[in-house]
């Protein structure tokens, strides 16, 4: 069982407060406070290897320093403000298992949901008041599944999104996705050296989706990755 408290603080970064464009130097410091409280369990029934945890969370804070598209004298760009109070209450529930199979082949199991639900509380006659932050999903959800066997892995995994609002006042967001990726990877080694390649597929059912407007994510495509290393 685990539980904590505290305090929170963050400055303005240098980007927060110089980005050209977009800066903000008029920047207030965030504060406020932040807890949570779970449990976690471990067991290893036979040979398997389970885990387990499960995390609820929330915090409160004043001038909370979120980036927001606008139209400025210069330009149309994205920059930070200060928004007064922001309530954020979820949880997360995560899981793994590592099972053998046969011989020297083994499977790994994750899964890992996380609800966050970020609130603008800062001035009750607003049409933002009760509204999500824009750009931040309330729900993401990520499923891993892995086969190994000596120096060879294969894996695949899939990552979910919710809708991220575009609008302050909640009336437009950006579509939910998922994506999934695929990956192999095979290991050499002498008596002074080792070495790896991986081929990594991403985003393998070619969906069309942005993470924030205007700034399309790629397509289907497929990345080598070789690593060598002396010992």
């Amino acid at each position: 069982l685990k539980a904590s408290g505290g305090r929170a603080f963050r400055a303005p970064t240098f980007n927060d407060r110089f980005w050209q464009p977009g800066g903000n130097a008029g920047l207030r410091p965030e504060r406020g406070w932040t807890a949570e409280a779970g449990a976690s369990l471990a067991g290893s029934p036979g040979r398997a290897r389970l885990t387990a945890e499960a995390t609820l969370f929330t915090s409160r804070l004043r001038d909370q320093i979120v980036w927001r598209p606008g139209r400025f004298p210069d330009g149309f760009y994205v920059a930070p403000v200060n928004i007064g109070r922001i309530r954020t209450t979820g949880w997360e529930l995560s899981g793994r298992a590592g099972l053998p199979l046969a011989g020297a082949l083994t499977a790994d199991l994750g899964a890992l949901w996380a609800h966050s639900a970020a609130r603008d509380r800062t001035d009750s006659t607003s049409t933002a008041f009760g509204q999500p932050l824009i750009y931040v999903p309330d729900d993401q959800i990520k499923l891993d599944l892995g086969l190994a066997w000596r120096g060879l892995r294969l894996g695949a995994d899939v990552r979910h999104v919710g809708a991220r609002p575009t609008s302050t006042d909640g009336s437009r967001s950006l579509a939910p996705f998922t994506v999934i990726g695929a990956h192999a990877e095979a290991g050499l080694s002498g008596a002074t050296w080792r070495a790896r390649l991986g081929l990594h597929a991403e985003n393998v059912t070619d969906a069309v989706y942005s993470v924030t407007p205007r700034s399309p994510m790629p397509p289907r495509h497929l990345r080598a990755v070789l690593t060598l290393e002396s010992r």
